[in-house]
């Protein structure tokens, strides 16, 4: 059968749990420690042009049998952090998030990625540039985990970009990658609504087409920590009367903690 993922990202309105912050596995002056992740910096642009936006990508290569983590890393672990060298007059923006999926470690649940994750940020330039060519730099920390244990990185990664006031030439040797990376970045939509109950959290998907109910796989990934219960698994049913809709029940955390009005998250179908 074929595979494919259909993303959607949203905010909901439902109750949700207090968020609540990783703990950090790191020291502020460790020494760099890469092993088993890979870091490096792509640009998809040969040449910039002073004040026009363009994107880097940070690579994180990570050995087989480890994972990083998402935004939300779910019961454990820490998402990547980054901190930019750039020169005066820049501004980079916050990281761009590709879709996570689901790990089981022992009885813990987190989301995260493995093997190659690409973290592409927009970096805006000065207006007056007299340089020839520009130094971009990244300091990188993150934790990894296998199923024995987890270990926290840091690293840099730095790449050089010359400055051209004509049109910013694209970068072939990674067109591709970014390509691929832009595709793994969820979508906003309007055809998501929720509702609530004591301990379960009900959300209304209206596909664009008739999803096939014999495969289908559903996931929801929520950025605010600790808002589901992970180990529980969603329930999906479809309406009989209207194929495209369908309704994913999610169990709460825990409801008796106080509720906010929304929350966020990305919902990942597959068939």
């Amino acid at each position: 059968k074929q595979l494919f993922t259909w993303l959607l990202s949203a905010t909901v309105l439902i109750a949700s749990a207090a968020n609540a912050q990783p703990a950090l596995f790191y020291q502020e002056n460790a020494p760099l420690n890469t092993d088993p992740v890979a870091v490096s910096l792509l640009h998809e642009n040969e040449t910039i042009q002073p004040g026009t936006p363009f994107w880097v990508a940070l690579h994180m290569k990570i050995d087989d049998h480890w994972h990083s983590y998402w935004k939300n890393p779910g019961d454990s672990g820490m998402a990547p952090m980054t901190s930019w060298t750039l020169p005066e007059g820049f501004t980079a923006d916050p990281v761009l998030w590709p879709y996570p999926k689901k790990f089981m470690v022992n009885t813990a649940v987190g989301y995260g990625y493995e093997n190659d994750v690409f973290l592409l940020t927009k970096i805006t330039p000065s207006k007056e540039i007299t340089a020839e060519n520009i130094p971009i730099g990244v300091k990188v920390r993150w934790v990894v985990c296998n199923d024995a244990t987890c270990v926290p990185g840091l690293s840099e990664a730095q790449t050089t970009l010359a400055v051209n006031h004509a049109s910013p030439a694209i970068n072939k040797e990674s067109e591709t990658r970014f390509a691929e990376a832009r595709a793994k970045l969820p979508k906003d939509t309007s055809a998501i609504s929720a509702q609530h109950s004591e301990d379960r959290i009900e959300i209304q998907l209206e596909a664009e087409s008739d999803l096939s109910q014999d495969a289908v796989t559903i996931e929801f990934f929520p950025e605010n920590h600790e808002m589901i219960d992970n180990k529980i698994d969603i329930v999906i049913t479809r309406n009989q009367e209207e194929p495209k809709k369908y309704t994913i029940s999610l169990k709460k955390n825990d409801p008796s903690q106080d509720v906010a009005d929304t929350i966020k998250g990305v919902l990942v179908v597959k068939t």
